[in-house]
């Protein structure tokens, strides 16, 4: 999929003046699997999580009610002893997205970019529940790179 050319503002807050650490609201949660003309939603009308940006992170954490659901749509998904759950990689082939919402801001992160693939025959969920050791919700590359080149305003 092509880029829209089109930049999106969505209002960051600062909560770490040390670290300058920010977060966005994450309004909605949803799934266009594929061959889908609309996304399933995981989240209800109001929905509001203060979630972290972060280049650094390979993968998304977020509460494990959330990712109970996300997971369900990925049947075969297997945890494995680094907590990261493994995945077909037959699913990064497929066209359905996880589409990410924050206020007007849709971001359609394509499963090809949502399957994090390490090495070659090696696919995981880029989701995974909140930790004790990671306990802020954060969207981390598994997000951002399908972030960079898709989004719709609504």
């Amino acid at each position: 999929m092509a880029a829209t050319g089109k930049a999106y503002h969505i209002r960051s807050y600062c909560f770490d003046l040390l670290y300058s650490r920010y977060w966005v609201y994450l309004n909605s949660l949803g799934n266009t699997e594929p061959g889908a003309s609309s996304s399933k939603p995981y989240t209800s009308a109001g929905y509001s999580l203060a979630v972290i940006l972060d280049s650094g992170t390979t993968l998304n954490y977020i509460p494990q009610n959330l990712f109970n659901v996300i997971l369900a749509d990925f049947p075969g998904a297997v945890l494995e002893d680094n907590g990261a759950y493994s995945v077909s990689c037959s699913y990064a082939t497929q066209s359905g997205t996880i589409d990410f919402g924050f206020g007007n801001v849709i971001i359609n992160v394509p499963y090809s970019q949502f399957i994090w693939q390490p090495a070659p025959g090696s696919c995981y969920l880029g989701v995974i529940p909140l930790t004790s050791s990671i306990s802020i919700p954060i969207l981390g590359d598994s997000f951002l790179r399908g972030a960079y080149g898709e989004s719709k305003e609504y």
